[in-house]
């Protein structure tokens, strides 16, 4: 859950549709929230709160909710373990969870199901490769460019660096302006009266 940068300083829910059986002895079940003391490695752990006990179905599947105020420091990301402990006697432990949602709020809704043809589009809120091919006629030392609108209006203006796999005819200096969560305006500039071209990758972050 590295990407959980808005739910710090908020209540959230976990929810999932759960079932269990075990041979022998007794079980208990609970989750436990952390968030990454530095960065989005995961590598140490901050404990949020103590383990979240909870009472799965035995047998027929039922949903499990369960919720935790997430501290105002964890911006680095968002990790949930779901644990079972077996408290007695040792057995055979068949435990089944599907259908895991984290939201913000206190109360759980219905598990949704996004259409598969719909991740593609919010995949590319956050990140956008633009492969371009600008051609013109321009003196030396003009500026050629054009406005490109983004397929699918990102998430905020993004981080766009310097592109790959230039290609220049009668041009230098390949870089872009105008960026907006709309679109942006990639650019070169002739070196001499001609015609001009400028091939490049272009790769739009705006990741949280």
């Amino acid at each position: 859950m590295a990407r959980s940068y808005d739910l710090a300083g908020q209540t959230v829910t976990l929810s999932f549709n759960t079932a269990y059986t075990v041979s022998a002895g007794t079980t208990t079940f609970a989750v436990q929230f952390y968030y990454p003391t530095l960065g989005d490695t995961f590598g140490t752990l901050t404990a949020i709160g103590s383990p979240i006990a909870f009472t799965p179905s035995s047998g027929a599947p039922g949903n499990v909710s369960v919720s935790v105020a997430v501290p105002a420091a964890a911006v680095t990301g968002l990790q949930f373990d779901i644990i079972a402990t077996q408290a007695t006697a040792t057995g055979n432990l068949t435990w089944d969870i599907t259908s895991v949602q984290l939201e913000a709020g206190s109360v759980a809704t219905p598990f949704e199901r996004i259409d598969p043809a719909l991740h593609p589009i919010r995949c590319l809120r956050f990140y956008q490769p633009i492969t371009i091919n600008l051609v013109s006629y321009m003196a030396a030392g003009q500026n050629f460019s054009q406005w490109l609108q983004f397929p699918v209006q990102m998430r905020a203006a993004p981080t766009i660096p310097a592109p790959t796999g230039v290609s220049l005819f009668n041009a230098t200096g390949a870089s872009s302006a105008g960026i907006t969560a709309a679109g942006f305006e990639p650019y070169a500039t002739a070196t001499a009266l001609g015609g001009a071209t400028l091939i490049a990758t272009y790769a739009a972050s705006a990741d949280l």
